[in-house]
């Protein structure tokens, strides 16, 4: 079908950054970082968006998409700089994401409107979290 596809034998379902999927896919991820550094300050300052109007679907779209990145990345390989290859090993794809981007990634798709709601209904604290979502 014209397609390359790249076979790994270390783990199955392995990703590779290479392929034309991932870089659709990096498309999408840059125009929805960019929305989110532009509107959410925006968002968190001004708005208080109620459930289901436009904005939250848009919102909640975004936070699946981030959710399905994180996803993603526990299954990327990558290229080692020190060994000139690929790595396609899952636990040392899993264990490089987790000492790198996993936590800023996890912190992106946390539900804080509703974390912030427990919390300042327990007594404050909730206004802490809408500024760690900025």
């Amino acid at each position: 079908d014209g397609k390359k596809r790249y076979k790994y034998h270390d783990s199955a379902f392995m990703v590779d950054p290479r392929d034309p999927f991932m870089r659709k896919w990096d498309s999408v991820m840059i125009a929805l970082l960019l929305y989110a550094a532009l509107v959410t300050p925006f968002e968190v300052a001004y708005l208080d968006i109620a459930d289901y109007e436009p904005l939250w679907w848009i919102n909640r779209s975004q936070d699946i998409y981030f959710a399905f990145d994180l996803l993603l990345n526990f299954n990327l390989i990558y290229f080692d700089d020190k060994t000139h290859n690929y790595v396609t090993d899952r636990s040392r794809v899993v264990s490089k994401y987790l000492r790198g981007f996993f936590f800023i990634d996890l912190m992106s798709i946390l539900p804080f409107k509703a974390l912030t709601s427990l919390l300042s209904s327990g007594g404050g604290g909730g206004s802490g979290f809408k500024l760690l979502r900025v």
